[in-house]
């Protein structure tokens, strides 16, 4: 049967899954409980680089991700290793330098913000490819693989006082970049190669490339 008292609530009798008869009430104003808000306790390390793991500690993260985020300074990142109610792993995106505010929102609610201290990554240099030319070669792309590369960078091939500047510089990942020289009518020999990054930190490589005699 069906009955509402004066509350609002609403019963429901009679009723049977199976063999079993089920009672169903309702109340006026009913509503889910409030989700539990996420709260960070610590983050460690809490100075690191980019692309680098950091252990967030704490509690309401919730059993499994779902469509929850740790942002970065309102970056979100990308990678997890591990997500669970009161910890999480994940990787620092790239690009991020500074202090860097961190937080985890989950159904819609964000945590408190806790600071951590990104490092600029590392400048080297690897290797670059191809790595000899001749003198008479007009223009040609040269790829530069190392770390810590970021719009801005500038290349140049030395030496003594001999300067060849690159151009047409494009950074498509901190680890590679590309640019483009032209060797028509420089002098012979070996040169190195200076990265220099938009904070004027530089790193060089010696003996990275050679140019060569035209009958060479």
């Amino acid at each position: 049967g069906f009955s509402r008292d004066s509350s609002g609530k609403i019963t429901i009798s009679g009723v049977s899954i199976g063999k079993d008869p089920v009672l169903l009430a309702y109340r006026k104003g009913y509503t889910n409980p409030p989700s539990t808000k996420p709260q960070i306790e610590a983050i460690n390390p809490s100075f690191v680089t980019a692309g680098s793991e950091i252990l967030i500690t704490g509690s309401g993260f919730g059993q499994e991700k779902g469509s929850s985020a740790v942002y970065f300074g309102g970056v979100p990142a990308s990678i997890y290793n591990y997500w669970g109610e009161n910890l999480i792993k994940t990787i620092v995106p790239e690009g991020l330098k500074g202090t860097v505010q961190v937080c985890v929102i989950k159904g819609g609610l964000s945590s408190n913000s806790v600071q951590i201290e990104v490092a600029p990554p590392p400048l080297s240099i690897k290797a670059l490819s191809p790595n000899s030319a001749n003198q008479f070669t007009f223009l040609m792309s040269i790829e530069v693989t190392g770390s810590g590369f970021e719009k801005g960078m500038m290349v140049r091939l030395e030496n003594g006082k001999n300067i060849i500047n690159g151009f047409n510089i494009s950074v498509s990942s901190s680890s590679k970049l590309n640019c483009t020289f032209s060797f028509f009518l420089v002098e012979t020999g070996t040169y190195q190669l200076v990265v220099t990054h938009p904070d004027s930190r530089q790193v060089r490589l010696s003996n990275a490339f050679t140019v060569r005699p035209l009958w060479f």
